[in-house]
């Protein structure tokens, strides 16, 4: 006997948080169009409204998904405002539906765009008449599970000749200094920053450089792995499995101890 093909992965990213039933209705509106889908919890812990932080976190979780995944993505503080639903599809394969607010710069940044469409057909909405507070139920995760059963983009709307787009920040390198920031601050408390592996070329592992983060000046250790780290709750500064820079603290939280936030300033004498 033949199997079916499965369906394309439905990943979720939100800020919704676990406790309410934001997450649940959207998975029931996206089971109510395809019964079938198959729907991944890529994260519902994003900071509230941070849409940069949002978009960075997307890039990352979703380039390990095979080539023809969904990704719906909701935070989306304009919600019910004039700002545009989209779906995106990337030069890789993989299609993202959210609203036109930045969120997805990073992605556009790394995985590129093939093509882009306003989110505009209401037969492929939850309803005709959607809410004004909540298009992740009645837009984003409906027309996510369409695009998933093979309905093509073109039908959702017009082309998007424009999609709006962070300005994201990029290192900078003046004779021996590297000037960036902090992006993002995982879980543990790890300042990651813009600065990465290619930039740090120059650095030899197990040797101080000296930095300048957030109001920390300090001679700070580069090292390869978390277990090379100090064990005095010294920081120190290591590339990541992402190929990032990022600065921590050995089985400690780094952000915490050096009261370090997003958009803090970084600098490396190399």
């Amino acid at each position: 006997m033949i199997e079916e093909p499965k369906l394309p992965v439905i990943g979720l990213i939100t800020d919704f948080g676990d406790k309410d039933w934001y997450v649940s209705q959207m998975k029931g509106a996206i089971q109510q169009i395809e019964p079938d889908a198959r729907i991944i919890d890529l994260t519902h812990h994003l900071e509230a409204f941070k849409v940069e932080e949002a978009s960075f976190v997307v890039a990352k979780a979703a380039r390990y998904f095979p080539k023809g995944s969904v990704f719906v993505v909701v935070v989306d503080p304009g919600v019910g405002t004039e700002r545009k639903g989209i779906a995106v599809e990337t030069k890789s394969g993989n299609i993202f539906v959210g609203p036109d607010n930045g969120v997805l710069s990073y992605v556009y940044a790394q995985q590129g765009v093939a093509k882009a469409h306003l989110l505009e057909e209401a037969k492929y909405f939850l309803r005709e008449q959607v809410s004004t507070t909540f298009h992740g139920r009645d837009i984003f995760g409906p027309v996510a599970a369409h695009l998933a059963n093979g309905v093509p983009m073109t039908d959702l709307g017009p082309e998007a000749d424009k999609l709006l787009q962070l300005e994201l920040p990029k290192p900078v390198k003046v004779d021996n200094r590297l000037k960036g920031e902090v992006v993002y601050i995982d879980h543990y408390g790890n300042a990651i920053t813009n600065i990465t592996r290619e930039e740090m070329q120059d650095a030899q592992y197990d040797l101080l450089v000296k930095v300048r983060i957030g109001s920390t000046r300090a001679s700070i250790p580069y090292v390869e792995t978390y277990g090379k780290g100090p064990t005095n709750k010294r920081l120190f500064c290591l590339i990541n499995s992402e190929g990032d820079l990022e600065f921590s603290v050995n089985s400690g939280n780094a952000a915490k101890a050096l009261k370090l936030k997003v958009g803090n300033k970084v600098e490396i004498q190399l």
